[in-house]
Formats: C-alpha cells, structure tokens, sequence
C-alpha cells in the first residue's frame, strides 16, 4: 500500500538472503520506504530503509493474526488513491497500539472496523433514534443493515424480522443484525466515530460491554463490504478459547 501509486505489486529479488540490505524492510507488517523502478508493467524494488517494524506483532500469534486481518480490510477499501492517505494512518496507528499493547485487542479491532467504515462511506446515525428522533435511551438497538440506532420505545421485534424477511435476509438471524445496545457501547460507537484519530484507541469498556462493541463492529463492517475475510476466520480460529470468539 502506497500513498503515491494504491495498492502495487513489486517484485524483490534476493531478500530472503540474509545478506540482503532489503531483508527488514520486507518483512510482514513492516512500514518501510521503497525506492522503486518501473520495469515493464511491474514494479521493482531497488532500496529501501526500514521506519517502523511493530515487532511486537510477531511475537504473539494472536496479535499476528489480528494484524492480517486489519490489513485485509485496509486493502479492501483502498480502491481509490484519494482515500489511502485516510487508510494508512489509521492502519499505522492500529497496529502500532497492537504492537506495543497501548489498548485492549477488542478495542483496536473493533475501533478500526467502525471508523474505517465510517470514513469511507458508511458512517452510522448515531445522533438520535431513527424512528422518533430522540435521544436514545432503554433497551436499545443498533440496526447493521441501515447504520442507525432504534431507542427502547420504538423498538418491535416482529416488525423487524419483517423487515429482514423483505430484504432476503434469514429472520432467524435478527440478533445479527438488530443488536442490543446499551449506553455505553453507544458513547463508544460515537466516540470512535468522531474522535481524532491519534485518540481513537483511548477509551476503555467492561468485558460485557466490549462483547456487544465487537459484535456492532464487526457485523457492520462484514455486511457492509459483503464480504468474509478469510483472516478474520484464522483470528477466530486462534481466539476460539475465549467465550465471546471476538
């Protein structure tokens, strides 16, 4: 990932040599400078010089396999060079909490999902209840599909496996999509939603409520791209002894 060229392949020959100069500055994970030639209709490398190796991700297999998945979803949206610039902070500062421990794993990933959706496209209205523009407020939930929030008044659960039914989508999965909020997971959406981004890891929630957190986050991301990233199911996969599975 480049700010100058997007997403470009490029081709290193030699650096799985220890004797390499390049070898460091290719290594998973790293953020380097490159100085490339263009040869063709492929890239090569000729220099580069190492700026930051988040280490501490290869040490931990399940920081390791968090990091890929982050990577795959910054990949994904990077289709326009305008937005890269957008991507790459955010992704550096994600992996730099990670690397070093700054936040909780939960907090990192589920902040990065949110916030890399919402500036690029799919910012949620977490402003007021979608039904009577009020404050949100009781039992409330989180809409994935529309990106908004239901406050407990307003709330039907008939109405909304209806909903789904109309859109396709399997009623008996309403609690993925229709998820139950409280007012601290909804003050961590709009925190995420609208910090500075040097800020966004720095908030902290009890373990039920992170549960509720990575679920709004991650289902949202994962319908809104429809996609499933093969990543995300290895760092299930490794994270498969803890309850929650985020």
């Amino acid at each position: 990932m480049t700010s100058e060229l997007g997403i470009v392949s490029v081709i290193a020959n030699g650096v799985k040599s220890l004797k390499n100069p390049n070898l460091a500055s290719v290594q998973p994970f790293c953020y380097s400078s490159f100085v490339l030639y263009s040869k063709g209709d492929m890239y090569w490398l000729r220099e580069s010089q190492l700026i930051e190796n988040f280490y501490g991700l290869r040490s931990d297999l399940e920081k390791s396999a968090l990091a890929s998945y982050l990577c795959s979803v910054a990949e994904d949206f990077a289709t326009d060079e305008e937005d890269i610039s957008v991507i790459e902070k955010l992704l550096l500062n994600a992996l730099y909490a990670l690397s070093n421990d700054l936040s909780d794993r939960r907090a990192v990933k589920g902040a990065f999902e949110m916030r890399i959706a919402s500036e690029l496209g799919f910012l949620p209205d977490l402003n007021a209840c979608v039904s009577c523009g009020k404050e949100p407020a009781g039992d409330m939930l989180f809409d994935v599909t529309g990106g908004a929030v239901i406050c407990g008044g307003c709330r039907d659960d008939r109405s909304i496996a209806a909903l789904l039914g109309e859109q396709g989508v399997d009623p008996r999965d309403v609690s993925e999509y229709f998820i139950r909020i409280d007012t601290n997971v909804l003050s961590a959406l709009r925190y995420v939603t609208g910090c500075r981004q040097e800020r966004l890891f720095s908030f902290r929630l009890d373990d039920s409520s992170y549960r509720v957190f990575s679920k709004v986050c991650e289902n949202y991301i994962i319908y809104h791209t429809d996609r499933r990233f093969r990543t995300l199911d290895f760092y299930k996969s490794v994270c498969s002894d803890r309850p929650d599975n985020y």
